[in-house]
């Protein structure tokens, strides 16, 4: 079983839960979402922690350039994506979707009888 912790924005929280072998750390960077967290304290925070998997947690408001610009800068392992995101289709179809991750509250709201796009 894997397991993520959401919105990572503190060191001492982020060191805890990587004591216990846990390696995904998701990263909000969008500045209107009230848990994002600045792409300099995220560093801060990977830093210090032994081989984690860095999840950008993509806010609704963010491009696909402005993803592409974080991927330069963070080097995340994948993103996390809203099904409601405007680029969502586009997002699926540029990138490898093994790098995609859905949240598994979306999944709900997903017909699985039809195309998700």
């Amino acid at each position: 079983m894997e397991i993520k912790i959401n919105h990572t924005n503190s060191l001492s929280a982020a060191r805890y839960f990587s004591s216990f072998g846990i390696q995904n750390f998701g990263f909000t960077l969008d500045s209107m979402n009230p848990n994002h967290i600045s792409l300099l304290d995220a560093k801060q925070i990977v830093s210090w922690l032994y081989q984690p998997n860095i999840i950008l947690e993509v806010g609704i408001f963010q491009n696909i350039e402005e993803i592409e610009i974080l991927q330069k800068e963070f080097h995340f392992s994948s993103v996390e994506l809203n099904i409601h995101h405007p680029d969502f289709k586009r997002i699926i179809e540029q990138y490898n979707q093994s790098w995609i991750r859905l949240n598994v509250d979306e999944l709900q709201q997903i017909d699985f009888n039809g195309p998700i796009f």
